[in-house]
C-alpha cells in the first residue's frame, strides 16, 4: 500500500534582530503616516498662539535657512493660511565665497516660492557671513525690533541655542533674539527650532527614523489629537482656553507632497547645488519634521 509522506510544519522562530529590525522600520513609518496625514497642523501639537498668528516672523542667519531647516514649520503654517503673511528676515548674503549679490537674489526666488509676503535680506559691513564670528548683538536686536514694529509680527521664529548645524553666526541670531524674548513682555511669542546631536546617534541625518525619539515628549498629546480626529471634531485653532496647555512645545510634519514643495524651496538657491546637498534633502529629519520650543519669559526677582 501506497504510504504519503506525512507533512510536518515547523514553527519557525523569529529571531529578536529581525523583530528589532521591523519595528525599527515600522514604528517611524506609522507615525510618519499619522502625523503628516492624519492629524497635521493640530492645535494638540502646535502652539496656538503660532496657529493664530496672522504676521510670523522667520529670522534666519543665510540665504537657505529657510529651507533646509524650517521648512516643515513655515510650510505647515501655509495650510492653515499664515504663509502668505510670512515674512523671513536673513541677517547676510551667505558672502563668505564672493557671490553674496547672486545669493540674494536666490532668496528672493526661494521666498517666492514658499509664498512669503515679503523677504529682507540685509548685507551689512558689521554683519557678513563668517563661520568664526560672533555677530554684534545689540545691532541684531535694533534690526529686529524694528523689523517687528514695521512688518507688526506676531509671532517669531528662530533658532535656537545650538544653531541646529552649530553655526556661529546661527547661535548669534538665536542668543540675541532670545535675549529679547526673555527679558520682554511686549515681545511677540517666540519659537526655536530644536537642535539634535550630530555624533553618535546621528539623529540629524536619520530622516524619520527619529520620529519615534522626537515623540516621546509628544505621546499623550499626539494620542489626543488621534482620538479628536476619530470623532469627526472640528479643530479651533483660536480656543486659547481649550488649547492653551500646548504652548510650550510643537511639532510639525511634512507630508510627501510638502517635503517636494520644500526641495523646490531650496532648489531655488541654484549656487548651493552639490551633492551633498541632495542627499541631506532625502537624510535630513529637518526636511521632514520640525519640533519647537517656545522662548519664555524670565520672571523678574520680587
Amino acid at each position: 500500500m501506497l504510504q504519503l509522506p506525512s507533512l510536518r510544519f515547523r514553527r519557525q522562530r523569529v529571531s529578536p534582530l529581525k523583530l528589532f529590525s521591523l519595528a525599527v522600520i515600522a514604528c517611524p513609518s506609522i507615525l510618519y503616516l499619522l502625523l503628516a496625514y492624519i492629524v497635521p497642523t493640530s492645535p494638540v501639537l502646535v502652539p496656538v498662539s503660532l496657529l493664530a498668528s496672522r504676521k510670523p516672523l522667520l529670522v534666519t542667519a543665510h540665504p537657505d535657512d529657510e529651507s533646509l531647516f524650517f521648512g516643515p514649520t513655515v510650510l505647515g503654517l501655509q495650510k492653515v493660511g499664515n504663509a502668505k503673511h510670512l515674512r523671513i528676515l536673513v541677517f547676510s548674503s551667505g558672502n563668505n565665497y564672493g557671490i553674496g549679490e547672486t545669493r540674494k537674489a536666490e532668496a528672493k526666488e526661494a521666498c517666492k516660492r514658499i509664498g512669503a509676503a515679503e523677504c529682507v535680506v540685509l548685507d551689512r559691513k558689521d554683519i557678513q557671513d563668517n563661520p568664526k564670528v560672533w555677530w554684534d548683538q545689540d545691532v541684531i536686536k535694533k534690526v529686529v525690533k524694528e523689523k517687528i514694529k514695521e512688518w507688526q509680527s506676531d509671532s517669531v521664529l528662530t533658532f535656537d541655542s545650538g544653531g541646529v548645524s552649530g553655526h556661529i553666526n546661527h547661535r548669534a541670531v538665536s542668543a540675541a533674539i532670545v535675549s529679547l524674548a526673555t527679558t520682554s513682555s511686549s515681545f511677540p511669542p517666540t519659537f526655536m527650532l530644536r537642535t539634535v546631536p550630530t555624533f553618535v546617534p546621528p539623529r540629524k541625518y536619520i530622516g524619520i527614523l527619529d520620529l519615534p525619539l522626537t515623540c516621546l515628549r509628544f505621546t499623550f498629546r499626539i494620542m489626543k489629537a488621534f482620538v479628536y480626529n476619530g470623532q469627526g471634531r472640528e479643530w479651533t485653532p483660536l480656543d486659547v482656553k481649550n488649547w492653551a496647555g500646548y504652548e510650550k512645545t510643537g511639532l510639525f510634519v511634512s507630508s510627501w507632497s510638502t517635503w517636494r514643495h520644500n526641495v523646490g524651496v531650496f532648489w531655488a538657491h541654484e549656487s548651493q547645488n552639490s551633492w551633498d546637498r541632495r542627499l541631506y534633502m532625502l537624510v535630513s529629519r529637518y526636511m521632514w519634521f520640525n519640533d519647537i520650543t517656545k522662548v519664555e519669559l524670565k520672571e523678574k526677582p520680587t
